[in-house]
């Protein structure tokens, strides 16, 4: 992996962070859906729902920490999938913030937030494995040279 010597271990831990946060964001969103009033308003507080809230912000603040790694690293391999994983989360938090703020909270933006939720758990995986990818790549002995026998 090309880049600094520190960003395999970084992306590493942002990576495993950020799939523990993404649990936590649908046992949050599960237990906002289960306790929370029938209809949402931009005005509602309780705590499912400002758990929900702040995770939201972490995932999008480490994913966008991720992207900035992967450029480091200059890997195209690793770059898309954690710029997808950032657009994703980002159109989830757009998606969620709509539904608070549109009376009858529509199931279409419901429905938004939680495909947009599917989608950047999925780039996540595919970051992770092409991350576990060049790590033992980077990590194999070389192969040995070939002699010149003659």
């Amino acid at each position: 992996m090309a880049g600094p010597t520190w960003a395999p271990r970084v992306l590493g831990a942002l990576i495993m962070t950020t799939f523990v946060l993404l649990l936590l964001q649908l046992a949050s969103g599960v237990w906002t859906n289960l306790t929370g009033p029938s209809t949402f308003t931009a005005d509602t507080m309780f705590p499912a729902l400002t758990a929900h809230y702040g995770v939201g912000y972490l995932l999008g603040i480490l994913a966008l920490l991720a992207l900035v790694v992967t450029g480091l690293t200059r890997d195209l391999g690793l770059i898309l999938p954690a710029l997808l994983a950032l657009a994703f989360i980002g159109a989830a938090g757009i998606e969620g913030s709509l539904f608070v703020r549109t009376a009858g909270n529509p199931d279409m933006d419901s429905t938004g937030m939680a495909v947009a939720f599917l989608l950047a758990f999925i780039a996540q995986i595919f970051l992770a494995r092409r991350w576990a990818a060049r790590r033992r790549a980077a990590s194999a002995p070389a192969a040995p040279a070939a002699s010149a026998s003659g």
